[in-house]
């Protein structure tokens, strides 16, 4: 992992509790359509890729989709990378949607102050 980014990407993350959902939500820049947005290498990059990137996920050619459906999230544990297909099937199903943030919710009160 590098370090410095990842670094520079956390000192703009506000951590919501739990109960909130236990996002990481990326303060930093954004785009137009709400995704966290970060300067490298005189590029601009969604932070959540970046943040999947920097926590071993292959996105190469891959989408990477927020669990959460916070555009802005990057905790590692939100991110699930998947096909465009694949993500526009989850982005439609409202039951998914459900169970996924009941989920997410139980792991958050498990995990609060983790990864």
């Amino acid at each position: 992992m590098d370090k410095q980014i990842y670094d520079r990407i956390m000192e703009r993350v506000a951590k919501l509790p739990a109960v909130d959902g236990g996002c990481w939500l990326y303060m930093g820049g954004c785009t137009k359509k709400g995704y966290g947005a970060i300067w490298l290498n005189g590029k601009q990059e969604y932070a959540h890729r970046v943040m999947a990137r920097l926590h071993g996920m292959t996105i190469d050619g891959r989408t990477v989709d927020h669990l959460c459906y916070n555009r802005n999230c990057v905790r590692p544990s939100h991110l699930l990378t998947c096909s465009r297909k694949e993500n526009t099937r989850r982005e439609m199903s409202d039951a998914w949607r459900t169970a996924l943030a009941e989920l997410l919710a139980e792991m958050n009160r498990e995990m609060e102050g983790g990864n």
